[in-house]
């Protein structure tokens, strides 16, 4: 009997204990924020709303077309560019075949 009244006490204790170690899983914690995701979040969008979408577009057609001048020279290699039926119209694909 005593031996029960004392684990009782113990599984109360440490039910007790539970809600004192970090993280609690309570209400509203999962959704916890810390200071360094707010600025990774504003870098993100400051650098989203100064980029000039246009030359990155053009910056990534010259690469593309690199590459299609490089594989182009292989002897017996074709290559064009596609766009995919599900692109949004900015995606390549370089297709080489032999």
């Amino acid at each position: 009997m005593v031996e029960a009244a004392r684990a009782l006490q113990l599984d109360d204790l440490i039910d007790g204990a539970r809600t004192a170690i970090s993280p609690h899983a309570g209400l509203g914690r999962g959704m916890k924020v810390g200071k360094e995701e707010i600025a990774g979040l504003v870098a993100a969008v400051e650098r989203y709303t100064t980029l000039d979408l246009e030359a990155e577009r053009r910056a990534l057609e010259a690469k593309v077309q690199h590459l299609k001048d490089v594989v182009g020279k292989v002897k017996g290699v074709t290559v064009e560019t596609s766009v995919p039926e599900i692109a949004n119209r900015r995606l390549r694909d370089i297709l080489a075949r032999a």
